[in-house]
């Protein structure tokens, strides 16, 4: 690891452990004589600028990221996700000469995920930037004295020499809907970068922030059925072919459902050597079994196909690795087969996956929503438009199990989802204003985090088609009636699909990777997990301990407790692994008991 301070490279102490667990890049920008390096030499009236000591950086990059410098070693940028690869890389490289300007990083398209640190020795200055799709994450840390920024939350203990403390107000965030959509994080003082944003940092560590807009709307309402044919069917196979890299194999996580299905049968046509498919089923239950209606579809396209059965106790043991992978505090069950089902793709494949769909194309249930429902659910939650007011908690459970310091950031648990709806325009209709704070808000923090962090590996890279900017530009700009119609979702691409999968196959109930807690949380497993959980220091700092140890007892009783305990159990480890115990990584075969502390 190297100090770059003008022309000088040292050593720094401390930062070596937090690159160990660091699969992007992390750093630090800091003045190098602390903040004395902003005052005048002494027996100078001004120094002037070109005689202050230029900011040391600190930089570490690991497995997961690509280091470059510029042939006159004046510039070095670092780089991760589809930033490293193909076409991507040459833009990469035109960023690093300075013929193209950073921004050209935050839009890549094509469903990749870019995350970089882009720094010029000679100017003393930084650029942080971050994918508009949100695919691919970044934090940083501002003090008086330092900016510490990484890919990763668990480098910033090292980076910052201290140990990180909880906030409070995303705690109740996770609690209420699993995920924190604005710019704050878990740890307290460190934020995100929004999707799109770029963070400029000069010499004296003035801070000069920037955001790219991408059009999220075509130019005009598609209302017409043929008419969206005919575009649709000169975008989505063209789309998937620039994403192929003829170089490596492609790989694709394929469920039962309509959105695998479709990339798989473009991907037939345009790779050049046979498709690389696995589906994910286990060997504990059959409730929402996917495998049979996978292999259906990798027998029609003739792919190269896997079968990955998991049982409980592989599913146990990995829970500790999947939440010191997903990083960010963000709970999605999927992660789990996710981050298992990573491990059998080779380490070089391009991998595909169906993420995003659902709100391009207005799948989800929630889209079906009728008027007097959002009505009266905007009223019981005012500000929200009626969208996502549903939280994990009922009222009662909130103040039986929450503690003191989560109740009074538990009123604004919702903020994020507020200002998100907010944000969308006025002049759209409720289906595109709750398809744009899917995309905009909880795409990035959610299924982005799931995907991008337990799949991109060494030199695997994912690609996700369906938020593609021209593909989410078709998508939204499709009147309601061809997204929804009576209790159908996602009619114009079911529509569509039928020409190319069986249509039986299309018009199918919606599916997708899911992790089957309900039947996971129960018998031994319940009974090993209660004792440990009511121990921790997570459940006495921040919850009433006689609430959940009624949660325990509804989940042998009724069963309908497991995403609550669920939920608890994957905070419990990651408070263990991020805030107790920083800088210490689980391995993917581990028993989730040993981490909660």
């Amino acid at each position: 690891m190297d100090v770059f301070d003008g022309s000088r490279f040292e050593s720094v102490a401390g930062l070596e452990s937090s690159g160990a667990g660091c699969r992007g890049f992390a750093g630090v920008f800091r003045l190098a004589h602390g903040d004395r390096g902003r005052m005048p030499l002494p027996g100078v009236l001004d120094a002037g600028p070109a005689l202050r000591p230029l900011p040391a950086l600190a930089l570490w990059s690991g497995p997961s990221a690509l280091r470059l410098r510029s042939t006159d070693r004046r510039r070095q940028l670092v780089v991760t996700g589809g930033g490293r690869q193909g076409a991507a890389l040459v833009r990469a490289s035109q960023v690093l000469s300075a013929t193209l300007d950073a921004l050209a990083l935050v839009e890549l398209g094509g469903g990749l995920g870019c995350a970089f640190a882009l720094h010029d020795d000679v100017d003393g200055t930084l650029v942080l930037g971050r994918d508009a799709a949100g695919v691919m994450p970044l934090y940083v840390a501002i003090r008086s004295d330092r900016i510490a920024f990484a890919t990763e939350l668990g480098s910033f203990a090292s980076l910052l020499g201290e140990r990180p403390e909880a906030n409070p107000a995303v705690l109740a965030m996770f609690l209420d809907h699993g995920f924190s959509g604005d710019k704050r994080t878990a740890l307290c003082g460190i934020e995100r970068l929004m999707p799109g944003e770029l963070i400029e940092v000069d010499r004296e560590l003035r801070i000069r922030r920037r955001s790219v807009t991408v059009s999220r709307y075509g130019s005009a309402l598609i209302s017409d059925f043929y008419s969206a044919r005919r575009q649709f069917d000169a975008l989505f196979e063209p789309t998937i072919a620039a994403m192929v890299d003829p170089q490596r194999p492609c790989g694709l996580l394929l469920s039962g459902g309509l959105d695998s299905a479709l990339i798989c049968s473009a991907l037939s046509r345009t790779a050049d050597a046979p498709v690389q498919t696995l589906a994910v089923g286990y060997d504990f239950t059959q409730a929402r079994d996917e495998l049979a209606a996978a292999r259906r579809i990798a027998e029609l396209f003739a792919t190269r196909h896997r079968e990955l059965r998991l049982g409980r106790e592989a599913l146990w043991r990995h829970i500790p690795w999947m939440v010191w992978r997903t990083d960010e505090l963000m709970d999605d069950p999927a992660a789990l087969p996710t981050s298992l089902a990573s491990a059998a793709f080779s380490s070089d494949c391009t991998i595909f996956t169906g993420e995003g769909a659902d709100d391009v194309f207005a799948g989800d249930g929630a889209y079906r929503r009728k008027a007097f429902q959002r009505c009266f659910a905007n009223i019981l939650v005012p500000g929200t438009g009626g969208w996502r007011t549903h939280g994990l908690w009922k009222t009662a459970q909130v103040a039986a199990i929450l503690g003191e310091h989560l109740l009074e950031p538990g009123a604004s648990k919702r903020a994020d989802l507020i200002a998100g709806w907010t944000a969308t325009s006025r002049e759209h209709s409720w289906l595109r204003r709750a398809q744009t704070i899917e995309l905009d808000t909880v795409f990035p923090n959610t299924l982005a985090v799931k995907v991008g962090r337990n799949l991109n590996d060494t030199e695997a890279s994912v690609r996700m088609p369906f938020v593609d900017p021209a593909i989410v530009r078709f998508g939204l700009s499709l009147a309601d009636r061809l997204k929804v119609r009576g209790r159908m979702g996602k009619y114009f691409l079911r529509e569509w699909a039928s020409a190319h999968l069986p249509r039986d196959h299309v018009m199918q109930r919606k599916r997708g990777f899911h992790a089957p807690i309900g039947h996971l949380l129960r018998d031994e497993y319940l009974d090993r997990l209660e004792p440990a959980l009511m121990a921790s220091a997570v459940v006495a700092q921040w919850f009433k301990p006689a609430g959940v140890a009624r949660l325990f007892s509804d989940q042998r009783t009724n069963g309908r407790s497991a995403e609550a305990l669920w939920r608890l159990l994957h905070l419990a480890i990651w408070y263990s692994l991020f805030v107790l115990r920083p800088g210490v990584a689980p391995t993917p075969d581990e028993d989730p008991l040993a981490w909660i502390l």
